[in-house]
């Protein structure tokens, strides 16, 4: 057991929340403080959100590089196809 400075016994604290007397409201309140510490929802959400963002920025980057390639491509399959394909 864990002794306080006083010599009585005390409890360990959670890290992160404050001790308060105990009552319904407190421990309530620390139940709630527990539960939100335990879900990550949240931050899968903005994981997925920044993996979204570094896709589009590189799709974007991809297509502006490559941009007159593919015009070019398009063009030279364009006059082909009006020409008769010769």
């Amino acid at each position: 057991m864990i002794r306080s400075a006083c010599g009585g016994p005390r409890t360990p604290a959670i890290v992160g929340v404050s001790p308060a007397p105990h009552n319904k409201m407190s421990e309530l309140r620390l139940a709630l403080q527990l539960a939100l510490r335990r879900d990550q929802s949240g931050q899968d959400l903005a994981e997925y959100a920044i993996l979204l963002a570094l896709i589009a920025i590189i799709v974007v980057i991809s297509l502006n590089t490559l941009a007159p390639q593919i015009s070019a491509s398009f063009n030279n399959t364009a006059s082909a196809i009006l020409t008769g394909g010769s």
